[in-house]
């Protein structure tokens, strides 16, 4: 049986894992970019993955996700996410510090 266009072949198989790092989080959803090549993703494309319960995310935070299959053929695409697992969190890899001091600038020492 041939699958429709919109399926995504990483999520083909049972229990597929995609490693993502979250870039901005709404509610029952997150934006994030894929960390490696996996199937019909390349790595650093942006996926936006919806589930019914996700953990506490913030931006840095490195997941994985379980897919369920069905990708949303958009930009970016989006994928239901039947688990959602936080690998570690941005406050323990320092990328939260990062993104702060690029947005309000360095520390000016007086």
């Amino acid at each position: 049986m041939q699958q429709p266009a919109y399926f995504c072949e990483a999520c083909r198989r049972s229990a597929h894992i995609l490693s993502l790092t979250v870039s901005e989080v709404f509610e029952n959803a997150f934006l994030a970019q894929v960390e490696a090549e996996s199937g019909a993703f390349a790595a650093g494309d942006p996926l936006y993955v919806t589930a019914e319960t996700l953990p506490a995310l913030q931006m840095g935070d490195r997941v994985e996700v379980m897919c369920s299959g069905i990708m949303m053929p958009s930009l970016p695409a989006r994928i239901a996410a039947e688990l959602v697992a936080v690998i570690e969190t941005a406050a323990k890899s320092g990328v939260e510090s990062e993104h702060r001091e690029a947005a309000e600038g360095p520390e000016v020492q007086g």
